[in-house]
């Protein structure tokens, strides 16, 4: 028996209440004895009373206990038995139940934070929303994506595109779609997956969205960097037995009598001088983007922003002042940091700051701005000009190698940048605007630490 104490206590209760009527029973048809008889109808009533107020305070009791539980006061319900029961052993082992059931919320409460930790810090949005559009999980990167503070309805996405919030409703369980928007004024491509999950009564579209664009770019990139490959070998091997040749010619030339074809001969040295020279520009061009594919792997360090920033404006210094333009850089936190190579974030910065120079040669207003800063997940490096701006027909085109909008350009500043950013698993993207500037969005992963989880002291008992 595990409740022995409760269990003779019931007993022997039930026994003296049988006793009693039994004697009640034996002198009720005897004659006299009122005395007695009136002293064991009273001791019935008290033990009867008595039994009544022991099973009615166990049924309160326990009552209490399942009450507490059912609200999740497990640690309330713990204190419910106490000594509300004759012995310790129910006691002890409702106690052992209210503390089995607060483990598990701990444990529950546990897991919760954890993955919500996880969902957190992945690179991809994750968001949970009823057939009302009523949302009811949006993780932090889904909030950055779109500018939000807070999501707590579908609708709140018709503020920045119209008929988003449509096309979300509009998912089917296990469908991928692809989704173009505008962001931040940078044009933005994402995947979209969705799954239907029931509970109940309820249906929830669990949905997740990640860019695409950087992955796009990267097989761009790495397109290019075959295209340019063969490219610059056929060139080289083409271009270098014509330089050979003609210093070859122009040697033997040169070599000629006075008297032999003396009005031929400066023509001849003229002509091989030209194509030497523009044979030799031609390698030099090619060599250019040669480096291009054969960029080396990033020496990745912490580096501080202030520093790459600093360093790219000294270089430049002397050309910002000869065409009088204001160089103003804010970087927030001061000590703000990335995980990079600095001496290829440093020439990237210095591709930039020259192109943003060439933008301002015919403005008034001459400044370029360099703001930096830190989102959820990565830091950004903006370089924005005041400059003409680029054409909206232009703008898919800027990153791909050979092309310039600049008479004097070789086409490789934007490249190369690109190649340095999708190095360093980053993004680079361009917005402009014709008569109003060129902004330029540099994009590192960050090197912030995710949030550390609380111990079980930390957790609510």
């Amino acid at each position: 028996m595990v409740f022995k104490k409760l269990f003779w206590v019931l007993v022997l209760r039930i026994t003296l209440l049988l006793a009693n009527c039994m004697g009640i029973a034996g002198l009720w048809g005897v004659a006299g004895y009122l005395y007695l008889k009136g002293s064991l109808v009273f001791l019935l009533l008290a033990q009867v009373v008595w039994l009544f107020r022991l099973v009615n305070g166990v049924n309160s009791r326990i009552a209490g206990y399942f009450s507490q539980l059912t609200a999740g006061d497990f640690q309330s319900a713990r204190a419910v038995p106490g000594s509300a029961f004759p012995g310790r052993e129910l006691s002890h082992q409702m106690a052992l139940v209210a503390d089995q059931l607060l483990k598990l919320r701990v444990e529950a409460e546990k897991k919760n934070q954890f993955f919500g930790a996880v969902m957190e810090q992945v690179q991809v949005g994750i968001m949970a929303f009823s057939n009302d559009g009523k949302v009811i999980l949006a993780n932090q990167y889904v909030l950055t994506l779109f500018g939000l503070d807070n999501l707590r309805q579908l609708k709140q996405f018709d503020q920045i595109h119209e008929g988003l919030d449509r096309f979300f409703l509009g998912l089917r369980s296990h469908s991928r779609q692809s989704l173009e928007v505008i962001l931040s004024g940078q044009h933005e491509k994402l995947s979209v997956t969705c799954i239907y999950y029931h509970d109940r009564d309820t249906t929830l579209s669990l949905v997740t969205l990640q860019k695409i664009s950087v992955e796009l770019d990267r097989h761009e990139a790495v397109t290019w960097q075959k295209t340019i490959r063969i490219l610059t070998h056929e060139i080289i091997n083409s271009l270098s037995p014509v330089v050979s040749l003609s210093q070859s010619l122009s040697t033997l030339v040169g070599q000629l009598p006075n008297s032999s074809g003396s009005a031929i001969a400066p023509k001849l040295l003229q002509g091989l001088g030209v194509i030497d020279s523009r044979t030799r520009g031609l390698l030099r061009f090619t060599t250019q983007y040669r480096e291009l594919v054969f960029m080396p792997a990033p020496r990745c360090l912490p580096v501080k922003v202030e520093s790459v920033v600093g360093e790219a404006a000294v270089l430049l210094a002397p050309q910002f002042q000869e065409v009088e333009v204001s160089l103003i850089h804010t970087i927030a936190p001061p000590d703000l940091t990335i995980h990079a190579d600095h001496e290829q974030v440093v020439q990237v910065l210095i591709n930039l700051l020259k192109n943003a120079t060439r933008a301002l040669l015919h403005v008034a207003v001459r400044t370029i701005n360099i703001h930096a800063f830190q989102t959820f997940s990565s830091v950004i490096v903006e370089v924005s000009d005041t400059g003409c701006g680029i054409e909206d027909d232009l703008l898919d085109q800027v990153f791909f190698p050979f092309f310039t909008t600049s008479p004097d350009g070789s086409g490789i500043g934007l490249s190369m940048a690109r190649q340095v950013m999708l190095h360093h698993g980053g993004d680079i993207s361009l917005s402009s605007e014709v008569g109003r500037g060129t902004t330029v969005r540099l994009v590192f992963p960050s090197t912030r630490q995710g949030p550390e989880l609380p111990d079980d002291t930390r957790l609510p008992a």
